[in-house]
């Protein structure tokens, strides 16, 4: 057997195409890792090498090299939609366009913000009540009652904010 000089792989893959093979699989197996890490799925990334005689030489090969991964894609859970059967024009709606809203179309639904302690519920400047200094609705304040641990005496105050039913 002849002594036939082998050129390294790794050494063929750096020199292809100027290195421009190497930076590819090596972008694609970055983006593959990523991926697993995210869904917990395998994937794979392929270099593939293919040789053919030279046209112009017999001393000569051409060497046609390709990456190619297989990326685990995200798969998203199903979210619910609604069109309207009347319309019959394609839309998508986030509520039921046929459902009558419990408020009229109009209205808003203002929720409780503990951050700001905003309570829509609680007295506004829109109100109709006569208010006391402190900005609450002097008709609807209520009394707590509030005692200190272990002293047995309790004492009733006046709450400084609005009452629910402002």
């Amino acid at each position: 057997m002849e002594n036939v000089p082998v050129t390294e792989f790794a050494a063929a893959i750096l020199a292809a195409n100027a290195g421009m093979v190497n930076r590819e699989a090596s972008t694609k197996l970055a983006e593959l890792v990523e991926a697993v890490m995210r869904t917990r799925k395998g994937g794979q990334v392929s270099v593939t090498i293919k040789v053919e005689p030279g046209k112009d030489s017999e001393r000569m090969v051409k060497l046609h090299c390709s990456t190619d991964a297989k990326i685990p894609a995200d798969k998203f859970p199903p979210s619910l939609w609604f069109i309207d059967p009347d319309e019959n024009d394609g839309k998508l709606y986030r509520n039921d366009p046929i459902q009558k809203s419990l408020f009229g179309d109009d209205e808003r639904v203002e929720r409780y913000d503990p951050r700001t302690g905003n309570d829509p519920r609680a007295g506004s400047k829109n109100c109709a009540r006569p208010t006391s200094r402190s900005g609450c609705c002097a008709a609807t304040t209520f009394p707590i009652t509030a005692s200190s641990p272990g002293s047995g005496n309790a004492t009733t105050v006046r709450s400084p904010t609005c009452s629910p039913r402002c």
